[in-house]
């Protein structure tokens, strides 16, 4: 995914973002998970930006790498006072099953789903906006 060249786009230690009308897109980097106090300095300023809404996104996590145990329990605690629904982009199959696995043990308060590509996750993500 590629922002339009008149998009702000905000980077962040982990991935870059921007907005296309309400819709979010986020691409990671390939870049070392943060740790926690980067992390919750992070999430808190996107949080801010947000100024409280829910937003619906399209998530690349391609290049994401592995997290911790005690970052992926946080992440999954502020999930939901940010999304509304997420597409997350996961092209190794191998990687989306263990996603998939992943959410059956800890669900999500909103829907989710893993797609292959990014026209699969606009064509779900666009009935929750």
């Amino acid at each position: 995914m590629k922002a339009p060249d008149h998009t702000k786009v905000v980077e962040t230690t982990t991935s870059k973002y921007w907005f296309e009308g309400d819709l979010l897109y986020v691409v990671s980097k390939k870049a070392p998970q943060p740790g926690m106090e980067t992390l919750i300095k992070e999430t808190e300023a996107f949080k801010k930006n947000m100024n409280g809404k829910l937003v619906c996104a399209i998530i690349d996590v391609t290049n994401a790498s592995p997290s911790s145990k005690e970052t992926r329990e946080y992440s999954t605690k502020q999930l939901p006072t940010i999304f509304k629904a997420i597409a997350f982009i996961i092209k190794n199959p191998l990687s989306r099953m263990l996603a998939h696995l992943y959410m059956g043990v800890k669900p999500l308060p909103f829907p989710v789903k893993m797609c292959s590509d990014e026209k699969e996750a606009h064509h779900w993500i666009t009935q929750h906006l």
